[in-house]
């Protein structure tokens, strides 16, 4: 295990002057992020530097408005138990339950490498996907999608390249043990790369098959 396993888990503060109400971010294996009751912060991606964990968010209304950065510094706390520190408010770790285990894939080629880390909560999926290609430039996020009844995995890829946040429509057909993305057109429709027709059509992209998780 690294040292960046003793982050995850659920971190929370309570709102103030709201009684029992608790705010903060969610972290998985794989460096994805999930918001806790912040529905107009949307947290996607977290790394560790050091004693500092960094999360990437982006400011949410009828659509995305600003990407940035949250800064939490790991201490202890005088019992001895660990916090993330953000300026003045301390988040504390809450005890949600045993951390869903994500699945992985990966999908290799001359030039390129892709990853999906993915985990399913309910009938929701969400978790980070990963593309590296030579001589393009590479893209990394979060993906928040579901599982359809034909078991079809289909949501939105927020994505980060050179400092710049994209959208974009993906989904994977499960066939067998791998996952085959789909090649259906796209166009751009109000900065947001959706199906051409609406709909996923033909699974002919990358084949991803199982690897270990990060």
């Amino acid at each position: 295990a690294s040292r960046d396993a003793r982050f995850v888990g659920e971190w929370v503060e309570p709102v103030p002057g709201q009684p029992g109400r608790v705010q903060g971010v969610a972290l998985f294996p794989g460096g994805h992020a999930r918001a806790i009751d912040m529905a107009t912060l949307r947290h996607d991606l977290w790394r560790l530097e050091g004693d500092t964990l960094v999360v990437v968010v982006a400011s949410v209304g009828n659509r995305v408005t600003d990407v940035g950065t949250r800064r939490f510094v790991a201490r202890t706390d005088s019992s001895g138990a660990p916090v993330l520190v953000e300026g003045g408010t301390t988040y504390r770790r809450r005890d949600a339950g045993p951390t869903p285990a994500p699945r992985c894939w990966r999908h290799d080629a001359p030039g390129a490498e892709y990853m999906a880390t993915l985990f399913e909560l309910g009938d929701s999926v969400h978790g980070r996907l990963r593309y590296e290609a030579r001589e393009r430039d590479g893209n990394d996020g979060a993906f928040v999608g579901a599982r359809g009844a034909d078991g079809t995995i289909a949501g939105t890829y927020f994505y980060y390249s050179e400092g710049q946040l994209s959208e974009r429509d993906v989904a994977f057909r499960v066939v067998g043990d791998t996952l085959v993305e789909s090649d259906t057109p796209r166009d751009l429709v109000r900065g947001r790369f959706t199906w051409r027709g609406g709909a996923p059509t033909r699974f002919g992209g990358p084949r991803f098959v199982p690897a270990p998780c990060p």
